[in-house]
């Protein structure tokens, strides 16, 4: 053996032995993840049952801890968010989806009885700021999110749970290693680490399995991570300080909203196609006849679009990727893959974004089961609407209204909640240009968040004395309501003197 040779493998069986250390420590039971991530969902919960843990530390605020018999409840249908919201406006979103692992792992410790613990900082903590919502997607340049994906989502279908777990954890010492230099691990991280380590040395005894991001599981294996920028001694860290009051709640969520499109900084991409992947459960066959099905509604997208797309585009499509997956020795097709294939072959060179957008991000919404606390505007939003008899969330389809504001005092106050929320960013209803002759604007319903989605086709402009409003949709624009600026009327004060906290 030459020189090169035996350092060589010195250097691999040194690696080996550092990138294994947290998958061989017996306690706790570390299982580094990436949010979102249906390779983790499928095998987290078999993990879980091999280790026959105990408790379960999951990766959330300790805020949260009141809710998860609620996340829990089988009667909740996912995405769900858990969110905090400051006295000063800021806000932290915890979405969760069906193929999200810490779900997972808390739908596990239900049928098993183990017990759950919320094991990250209190949102109150002061460390907290030092760490925006959403935290960077990337790491000098290069999309963690892609990688995560090359790495361990394309290389799982098929894979023993144990060796996607190892592949987490070895992704996340990598990630780690990069990040320590770079510019050094965030201190608030650091903070978020010390204290988890606190919540799992208050276990000790038990089996208990750590659930946590691929990040952090380096710095809570036995020994941490030296060398690596982690600042060993951080257990001896002060506990967190008291800070800003934080209001916590429960509400549904949708995929629309996963989409980083809809402004969540840390969003995820095509959350149809996790979906799919989790209900595959890892199943490589059942990934290809779900890359068959998405192809089959992109090429009816395409179409109803005016563009060309049939059965034949649809198979050499689905032959593409699944050819490329074996070019790249993927068991299945990825998405990376099947984004390659429809980009060539129905896209002919170009990415059908609004047709993909349709069919990957889709339209599913999850509710909360029954019983289940509510906080915020929404239950007093929905009094509001049952008390002005406006359209409310059991109430299906679209409604056209004819308001007169001037003159009753019933539709004057309905104009003043359909302002508010709009103000509010609350989109329950737009307004919209009419085309009957005498008539100004209408409201039409539209998908928002705050409150429950409710159709409706409302009015809000004043032309005269009279709002009058649309039976249709046809030719709609969107375009500011004027009369709630008229602040020289009681009746209609604008937006400014309608605050809200």
């Amino acid at each position: 053996m030459t020189a090169r040779e035996e350092t060589a493998t010195r250097t691999t069986a040194r690696t080996a032995a550092r990138t294994a250390a947290p998958a061989a420590r017996a306690e706790p039971y570390l299982i580094g993840i990436r949010h979102h991530s249906p390779a983790l969902a499928v095998a987290v919960p078999r993990l879980l049952a091999a280790a026959d843990a105990e408790v379960v530390c999951v990766e959330l605020p300790a805020d949260f801890q009141p809710w998860l018999p609620y996340l829990a409840d089988p009667r909740t249908v996912a995405p769900v968010a858990l969110s905090g919201a400051y006295e000063d406006g800021r806000l932290r979103l915890y979405p969760l989806a069906d193929f999200s692992p810490e779900l997972a792992a808390i739908r596990w410790a239900r049928d098993r009885g183990a017990e759950v613990i919320c094991c990250d900082l209190p949102l109150a903590a002061p460390q907290w700021s030092s760490l925006p919502p959403g935290a960077a997607g990337g790491t000098a340049g290069v999309d963690v999110e892609e990688l995560w994906d090359r790495t361990v989502e394309a290389l799982a279908p098929g894979s023993p749970p144990e060796a996607v777990r190892r592949a987490a954890l070895d992704f996340g010492r990598a990630l780690r290693r990069e990040e320590a230099a770079r510019a050094g691990v965030a201190p608030g991280d650091l903070a978020r680490e010390a204290h988890m380590r606190r919540v799992l040395a208050a276990r000790e005894g038990r089996r208990v399995a750590a659930v946590v991001g691929a990040l952090h599981a380096p710095a809570l294996a036995e020994g941490g991570a030296p060398g690596e920028g982690e600042e060993t001694g951080s257990d001896t860290a002060p506990e967190p300080g008291a800070g800003p009051p934080v209001v916590t709640s429960l509400v549904p969520y949708a995929f629309a909203l996963l989409d980083p499109r809809s402004g969540y900084p840390a969003g995820i991409r095509a959350p149809r196609w996790r979906q799919a992947v989790l209900d595959a459960d890892g199943d490589p066959d059942r990934i290809r006849d779900a890359a068959a099905r998405f192809l089959t509604e992109l090429c009816r997208e395409i179409r109803s679009s005016g563009d060309t797309a049939g059965t034949g585009e649809a198979v050499e499509a689905l032959r593409l990727a699944c050819d490329l997956g074996t070019l790249c020795g993927l068991p299945a097709p990825g998405r990376g893959e099947f984004l390659e294939a429809v980009t060539s072959v129905l896209g002919r060179g170009r990415s059908p974004d609004r047709e993909l957008g349709a069919v990957l991000v889709g339209s599913a919404r999850g509710h909360l089961a029954p019983g289940t606390p509510r906080s915020g505007l929404g239950p007093w939003v929905e009094a509001e609407l049952a008390a002005l008899r406006l359209p409310r969330p059991t109430d299906p389809g679209a409604r056209d209204l004819r308001l007169t504001p001037l003159r009753s005092a019933l539709d004057a106050r309905r104009e003043i909640l359909l302002q508010r929320l709009r103000e509010c960013g609350v989109g329950y209803a737009e307004p919209v240009e009419v085309a009957a002759a005498g008539e100004g604007s209408a409201v039409t319903g539209q998908e928002g968040v705050g409150v429950p989605v409710v159709p409706l086709h409302g009015v809000a402009h004043r032309g005269g004395e009279e709002l009058a409003c649309g039976s249709s949709g046809r030719g709609c624009r969107c375009l500011r309501v004027h009369a709630c600026h008229d602040r020289d009327h009681p009746r209609t004060a604008g937006p400014a003197h309608l605050a809200y906290r």
